[in-house]
């Protein structure tokens, strides 16, 4: 006989009915997330505590998880998956990064990244500096031996960009 748990709350899930046993002949039960969410749920798993949501509880839980790690590039500002963004961060890795291949012709002479650490600001501050990357357009330094920052940057074609680099005998 299953244990009654109709109408009982489980974290945040309410039990509103009975549903058909699971194949197993274990009694499930129907439930209401706090969310709005319904599921069908094991007793046995409400009662445990296995069950507490209908997953968004996990999601919100992960989120947290990610917000709170100061090692992850996460940004509030939904921009993360913009062309400033990636941009921004193959520059930091550029001037900070020893690992990188191509530190020792930035960080390695002295090129540094002054922008905020956190990206997500780096990007908004680029943005309010530069405007959006236009199409066709990449990143350049104004002066090819300033530092990353803002004023000594600009939108460039590709063309500018190569008229704007160090020679071969400075390049050794």
């Amino acid at each position: 006989m299953a244990v009654d748990v109709l109408g009982r709350r489980f974290g945040r899930l309410l039990v509103v009915g009975r549903a058909p046993n699971a194949v197993s002949r274990k009694a499930r039960w129907r439930v209401r997330c706090a969310c709005g969410q319904e599921r069908i749920v094991k007793g046995a798993h409400l009662r445990s505590g296995r069950s507490r949501s209908c997953g968004c509880l996990n999601v919100e839980l992960s989120a947290a998880r990610l917000h709170a790690d100061p090692r992850c590039d996460t940004t509030t500002h939904g921009l993360a998956h913009t062309a400033e963004y990636r941009i921004l961060k193959g520059a930091r890795a550029r001037c900070t990064n020893p690992a990188d291949v191509r530190f020792p012709r930035y960080g390695g002479r002295g090129i540094e990244y002054r922008f905020p650490a956190d990206l997500g600001e780096a990007t908004v501050l680029l943005i309010e500096t530069l405007g959006p990357r236009p199409e066709g357009l990449t990143l350049d330094r104004i002066d090819n031996d300033g530092h990353y920052e803002p004023g000594n940057l600009r939108w460039a074609t590709r063309s500018e960009q190569q008229r704007n680099r160090r020679t071969k005998a400075a390049v050794r």
